[in-house]
């Protein structure tokens, strides 16, 4: 594991929310932003659950983050 993600980790809404996702893909059909930008949920899951440095950095840099 990477220094981000151990941050991540000990973040209550990973253990409550993140490590529960089993990637059913229902957060992004009722996802209020997903209908109007190129916003994916469960993209960011897997990203976070990769529990890859880089690719988590890339993601907070990215505006996919923040719309």
């Amino acid at each position: 594991m990477g220094k981000l993600y151990d941050r991540l980790a000990n973040d209550i809404r990973i253990k409550e929310w993140l490590k529960a996702c089993i990637n059913c893909g229902t957060c992004v059909s009722i996802c209020p932003a997903a209908e109007f930008y190129k916003y994916n949920p469960k993209t960011i899951v897997n990203i976070v659950q990769s529990q890859d440095d880089e690719q988590i950095e890339a993601l907070l840099k990215s505006e996919t983050i923040w719309d």
